[in-house]
Parts: structure tokens; sequence; C-alpha cells
């Protein structure tokens, strides 16, 4: 076996996931049913099916990685470390004997040469250092530039997802910095393409945060962040709350006192976001506040908006969104459909789930299944 590394050390981004703490899965990815958090979930189903997430902890476990699982079903190392991961994998890499070549590049792949030694055709590919044969070839180089040429096909475009999104930059004023627990709503007109409940950060650019990030897989330039600041309550129990915080705050013990906008939300909102809201709702911070203000300052709490004006950008990414087609490859096997003896594996293929395991989940159980029968494809 040959491992070829275009960089100059093997796992290198390992390191850097779950902010190199390595969220490996999620124990939501059970059996097929799984399949329902990826972009494409008939194809990754059949992989699914067979490579669920207590199989994958089992699979670091016989490597010597102990794993555990927080409230939420994110699957970490016990040690909360991406090196741990890391030091298991390359201490299965010696032991297995596989030859590694880091610093290489390859630059293409040609599916026609002949094995001298028996009726089957070799794969060759070719690197910037020498060339190398082979019965089979496994693809995990994720979305490259030459791609194309590495796989012999065509890809699809690459968009960079689970990232930022860039909106309207009026509604951001003075907010930059700023964390808000909240409800997210992505609109594409009136239609609700997804939801999310999270903790968000505001950027002078736009807003962040893993709500975002997973938002981020559907969203595109024209569609409308609602953001409900008060998602424990109805409109209508909001409006109540309201009323009767004016009633308290504009009441007997304040007899001299005007109450304006920003005291009257002063210990509800951060202050900076207090002001934005009331900006949102057209009320001026010193102005006296009107009991017949209330029903619009209700509806922005629940419905403050963003425009989206574009997502993250290739550095702000967590995954890339293109490459292989997964159409041209088998769902039972990950061998492509064109060209026998060479599999794809991981971010090479257009498969992506949301923030929480699901992409490192996708990456070692497509492993699994195309090393098995890439071997399988050599004894043949």
């Amino acid at each position: 076996m040959t491992l070829l590394e275009r960089g100059e050390r093997v796992g290198k981004k390992v390191l850097a996931t779950g902010n190199g703490r390595c969220n490996l899965s999620n124990t939501a990815i059970e059996g097929a049913s799984g399949s329902a958090y990826y972009n494409n979930p008939d194809f990754v189903a059949p992989t699914l099916s067979r490579y669920g997430c207590e199989v994958v902890r089992a699979f670091f476990e016989e490597l010597g990685l102990l794993t555990i699982a927080d409230e939420r079903g994110w699957v970490f190392p016990r040690t909360r470390s991406a090196n741990s991961v890391l030091d298991v994998l390359w201490a299965q890499v010696r032991r297995l004997g596989v030859e590694v070549h880091t610093g290489c590049t390859a630059r293409r792949l040609s599916a026609d040469a002949h094995d001298e030694h028996s009726e089957h055709r070799r794969l060759l590919v070719e690197t910037d250092k020498q060339d190398f044969a082979g019965r089979a070839v496994v693809l995990a180089c994720g979305v490259v530039p030459d791609l194309a040429a590495l796989a012999c096909q065509q890809t699809l475009g690459a968009t960079p997802i689970l990232g930022p999104l860039k909106t309207a930059a009026e509604p951001l004023k003075g907010l930059d910095g700023l964390r808000v627990n909240c409800r997210v709503r992505l609109l594409d007109g009136r239609a609700c393409v997804g939801e999310e409940t999270g903790e968000i950060l505001f950027r002078n650019y736009g807003v962040s945060g893993i709500a975002i990030f997973n938002l981020s897989r559907l969203a595109s330039p024209g569609q409308v962040l609602s953001l409900d600041l008060f998602p424990e309550l109805t409109e209508a129990e909001l409006m109540a709350l309201l009323t009767e915080r004016l009633r308290l705050l504009a009441g007997p013990l304040r007899p001299s006192a005007e109450l304006n906008a920003a005291d009257f939300l002063t210990g509800t909102l951060h202050a900076r976001l207090a002001l934005a809201v009331l900006s949102a709702a057209g009320l001026r911070p010193t102005e006296v506040l009107n009991p017949t203000a209330l029903p619009r300052l209700a509806h922005v709490l629940k419905d403050y908006r963003l425009a989206v004006r574009g997502g993250p950008t290739e550095v702000q990414a967590q995954v890339t969104r293109g490459g292989l087609d997964p159409q041209q490859f088998s769902p039972a096997t990950l061998e492509s459909r064109t060209h026998p003896g060479l599999f794809a594996a991981g971010e090479c293929l257009s498969i992506d789930g949301p923030c929480g395991g699901f992409n490192l989940h996708w990456a070692w159980s497509s492993a699994l299944l195309a090393a098995i029968q890439a071997t399988a494809a050599m004894r043949s």
C-alpha cells in the first residue's frame, strides 16, 4: 500500500478540526436514517447503514482511541485533542507498513495502463516526483483544483459552506463581536428553507456561529435571516410581557420620570443590541415610550431581519461542496462507474452535512468502505 500526501505532514488538517478537539462523529448517525443529515441522502445511506457512529467509534477504539459523547451527541476523543486521533491513525499506518510519500502532488490519473502480469488494466498516478501504478486507487483529496484530472471525469463547481454569512450592513451597526442566543430562520420570500437555534456572533460583515454555519449550506444571496431574540415566547406572550413591564417601570415607583425607549429595554437585551432593535422598530432611544409602540417592538424582537448578501469565503468555510458528482460512483462500493478500480472517499465527493461531527464521520465511514472495496479489487 502506498499513501501519497500533498502536504509535508500526514493528517495536518485533522489537527484543525473541532477547534483542535476533533469532533469525529455524532450519535445521531446510526443506520441508513442518519443519511437525512446529508445533502445526498440516498447516496450516503448504504455507507452509513454499514458504518454508523458506533462502528466508527469501535474502529477507533481498536486503534487505541477512547471516545466520549457529550449531551448533544457530539463524539470527541476522550482527551479532547485532535492530536490523539492523528496519533492512533499514524501508528496504524506504521504497523501496516504503508509506504508514505509526503510533499507529493498528484497531477493526473491514467486509467489505461496495462499490467504485464495479468489481463487487468492498472491505474497510473502521475505526480511531481514520480509515477505510481496499481490495480486500485482511492481518492481522498478533497475538492482540489486538479480533481478532474485525478478522477478522469468532470467535476461539479466548488462552493464553500459551513461558515459565516455576509449580510446587509445597516442592521449590524454597533454589533461587531456581540454574541446572542436566538432562533434563526432562513427565509426565501415567505418560505422558510431552514431553521436553527443557538448562539450567533455578529461581525461587521455579517453573522457567524454554528447556527449560521449550518444555515450556510442552504443560503444564497437575496434570502433573509430572521432572528427571534425571544424564542421561548410567542409574539402574544412577549407582547403581554412588554405591556406588564411598561406598567411596572412607568408606575408609581417612577412618578416624576418619563420612561424612554432605551431604559425600557435595559435588562432585557445587551445595550448595543437594544439600540439596534429600537432603530429597526423606528424608535429613538431617548424618546418617551408610548404603549402604542409595543406591538411594533414585539414584532422586531421576534423577527429581526438581516438580508443575505453572500456565503463564506474559502478561508472561512469548514467544508467545500462540489467536486465529484456522487452519481458517477456506486453507492454500494464507492467505485467509479466508468473507471473500475477507482474509488472516492470523503470531501472529494459532493457530500456534506451540518456541524457536529457529520462531515468527519462521512470521511471515516466512506474511507473504510472504499478501502475494503479497493483491497478486494486488488485481490480479484
